[in-house]
């Protein structure tokens, strides 16, 4: 981001929390929509972390995946609960997109 936005800025009479609300902020959201978003899905597909903290009895979508997989031996249900962690993961993604795309700031948001 430019420095001279956040000068301008001051420069019109707005004070520091303005500047960063009316700013800083909507200049900012396609990066908070993505940081968000990267940390999702990394969240949702993490299989080792619930593994170790929480032992058998915690159960995730990608524990539980691979418990169907290769403890039960259930193939049909973790091919269901595979494609539904798939189904949620992109609808949240394009979502995350077309907000991303139409917002300018919080107005359309």
């Amino acid at each position: 981001m430019p420095k001279e936005l956040t000068q301008a800025a001051a420069n019109l009479g707005a004070g520091v929390f303005t500047t960063f609300f009316k700013v800083t902020l909507p200049l900012s959201l396609p990066g908070v929509f993505a940081g968000t978003l990267m940390t999702f899905i990394l969240a949702l597909g993490f299989y080792v972390t619930p593994a170790m903290v929480g032992g058998p009895q915690t159960l995730m979508m990608a524990t539980l995946i691979g418990q169907q997989t290769t403890v039960l031996l259930n193939w049909s249900f973790a091919g269901a609960l595979a494609t539904v962690l798939l189904v949620v993961t992109l609808v949240l993604t394009f979502m995350f997109r077309r907000v991303l795309a139409t917002s300018r700031g919080f107005a359309n948001v």
